[in-house]
C-alpha cells in the first residue's frame, strides 16, 4: 500500500476530504523524523518501535569487481522492531 493509498481508504472511512488526511499524515510523518532525529527513539505501542543506530565503517570488496576495496563510512540508518501484537497478526 502506498501513502496515496492510505490517504484514500482513510479519507473514504472517515468521511473527510483526503486533503485534510493527507496533512495530518504527513504532520505525523514529521513528528516520527523529528523524534528520531531529537531522542533516537519513537515507541508506537501495539505497532512498534523505530530507532536510530550507528553502523560502524568498513571496508569489503566491491561485488562487481572483487580486485577493488570499497571504503563505507559510519553512519547512522534507522531500525524497526515490531511489537509481539503486529509480529502475530502478519504471521
Amino acid at each position: 500500500m502506498t501513502k496515496t493509498e492510505m490517504v484514500s481508504v482513510m479519507a473514504a472511512r472517515e468521511g473527510v476530504t483526503q486533503a485534510s488526511v493527507g496533512r495530518i499524515i504527513n504532520h505525523a510523518l514529521d513528528l516520527i523524523v523529528g523524534a528520531l532525529c531529537e531522542d533516537g527513539r519513537v515507541e508506537l505501542g501495539g505497532f512498534g518501535v523505530f530507532r536510530v543506530v550507528t553502523r560502524r565503517a568498513c571496508s569489503r570488496p566491491n561485488p562487481q569487481d572483487r580486485t577493488k576495496i570499497v571504503h563505507t563510512p559510519e553512519r547512522n540508518t534507522v531500525k524497526f522492531r515490531p511489537s509481539l501484537k503486529l509480529k502475530a497478526v502478519v504471521q
